[in-house]
C-alpha cells in the first residue's frame, strides 16, 4: 500500500518521512519521480509473539510512503505531480502548527486549519479540471449509438462537478454501482482516503485540544512533534524511550500513531502468521474473508484455500503454546466464509 506524504513547503514532510521509514529521503531519480521508503507498523503483539516463538525472522506489517514536494507552480511539473498522486492508495497531509520564526511559511503565518483547507482546494481544483475535460469530450461525441451511455456519463460527472464546486470532496459523494461504472478509469484525488498529520510544538504534542480547529471531514487527525520524534529516535533503550514519552504525556511515538492512523485511513487491519521460522504481521482489508487473507500471504492460496486454523494472540500468549491452546479448545477451524478479525493468528491449509 502506497501513501503519499503531501503538504506545503516547510511543513516537516521530509522529517516525518525519515521518522516513518528510518532513512533520509533519497534523491528523486528523475523529473516527476518521488522518494519512496518502507515503514514498519509497530505492534507490541508482534514483539510478544516473537518472544514466545523465538523465530529466525520477525517482520512487522509495512506501508510504502511516497514523499511529494509542495505542489509546483510550473504547469508541466504540476501535471506530473497530479498524475503521480492519482496512482496512490491514500494521502497523508502534513500541516504546520509549530511556531518557529526561523522557518518560513509561504502565507506569512502559521495556521494548520487554513493549510488543510488549502490542500483540499488544490486537490478539488485538480479533480474539477479532469471532470470538465471529460465533459467537453462527451459534448463533442455526437455518435447516435452512444447517446444513451453519454447521457449517463454526463449525469454522474455533473453530479461530481456540483459537489466539487461547493468544496465537497468526491469521496463524500454517494455513487451507485451503475454510476461507478460510468466513471471508467478516472481517478480523483479528493476521492482518495486521507489522513492529516499536524506538526506541532513539542510542548503541546500530547494535548488533544491542539487538533480541535482542524477540519477533519471524517479523516484521521494525528498531532506529531517532529522535534520530539527526532530526539526519540536517538534513544535506543526501550525503557528510556518509554520514560521519555511518559514525561511528555504520550503513550507511544508519533510515528506509531501515524502508522496506525494510516491503517485506519486505508481500511486495513493486521493479522499474524507464527512459527519457528517467522513471526509476521500482514495487512488485509477490514471485512475480508479468510481466502482473501490467504491470498495476501501467497496469491495461489486464495484460489486453493481449504480452511484456516485461527487463534487469538492474547489467548495464545496466556496459554504459552499452541498445544496448550488446543487442549483448551481455543483453536478454531474456519472455512471460506469466515471473516478475518483484527489481530487473528491464521494458519492456512491450501491445496495444490
Amino acid at each position: 500500500m502506497r501513501i503519499g506524504i503531501i503538504g506545503l513547503a516547510q511543513s516537516g514532510k521530509r522529517s516525518l518521512f525519515k521518522l516513518l521509514t528510518g532513512a533520509d529521503a533519497p534523491p528523486a531519480r528523475g523529473r516527476g519521480e518521488h522518494p519512496v521508503g518502507i515503514g514498519a507498523v509497530p505492534d507490541p503483539r508482534v514483539d510478544e509473539l516473537s518472544a514466545l516463538y523465538k523465530p529466525k525472522k520477525t517482520r512487522y506489517a509495512e506501508i510504502e510512503w511516497v514523499l511529494f514536494p509542495a505542489l509546483p507552480s510550473d504547469e508541466k511539473a504540476r501535471r506530473g505531480w497530479i498524475e503521480a498522486a492519482r496512482e496512490l492508495d491514500g494521502l497523508c497531509y502534513v500541516v504546520r502548527q509549530f511556531t518557529d520564526p526561523g522557518v518560513y511559511h509561504e502565507d506569512g503565518s502559521v495556521d494548520a486549519a487554513r493549510d488543510v483547507e488549502k490542500l483540499d482546494l488544490e486537490l478539488a481544483f485538480a479533480d474539477l479540471a479532469v471532470i470538465e475535460t471529460r465533459l467537453e469530450r462527451l459534448a463533442k461525441d455526437t455518435a447516435k449509438k452512444t447517446a444513451a451511455e453519454r447521457e449517463k456519463q454526463v449525469a454522474v460527472l455533473t453530479k461530481l462537478k456540483e459537489a466539487v464546486e461547493t468544496e465537497r470532496p468526491v469521496r463524500e459523494v454517494e455513487l451507485s454501482k451503475d454510476e461507478e461504472t460510468r466513471l471508467g478509469g478516472l481517478k480523483f484525488l479528493s476521492r482518495k482516503e486521507c489522513m492529516v498529520v499536524v506538526n506541532v510544538d513539542d510542548d503541546i504534542a500530547g494535548d488533544a485540544s491542539a487538533l480541535e480547529a482542524i477540519p477533519s471531514r471524517g479523516r484521521e487527525v494525528v498531532a506529531v512533534s517532529a522535534k520530539i520524534e527526532a530526539e526519540l529516535a536517538e534513544i535506543e533503550d526501550p525503557a528510556e524511550r518509554a520514560e521519555f514519552l511518559s514525561d511528555l504525556g504520550l503513550a507511544e511515538s508519533g510515528a506509531a500513531r501515524m502508522a496506525r492512523g494510516a491503517l485506519g485511513t486505508l481500511g486495513l487491519m493486521p493479522f499474524f502468521t507464527v512459527g519457528p521460522d517467522e513471526v509476521r504481521a500482514w495487512l488485509v482489508r477490514r471485512g475480508a474473508p479468510a481466502p482473501e487473507a490467504a491470498g495476501v500471504i501467497h496469491t495461489d492460496f486464495e484460489r486453493t484455500f481449504i480452511r484456516a486454523e485461527v487463534m487469538r494472540p492474547e489467548e495464545l500468549l496466556a496459554a504459552g503454546s499452541e498445544a496448550k491452546l488446543k487442549e483448551q479448545g481455543k483453536v478454531a477451524l474456519k472455512g471460506k466464509d469466515y471473516v478475518v478479525q483484527e489481530g487473528d493468528i491464521v494458519h492456512i491449509l491450501a491445496g495444490a
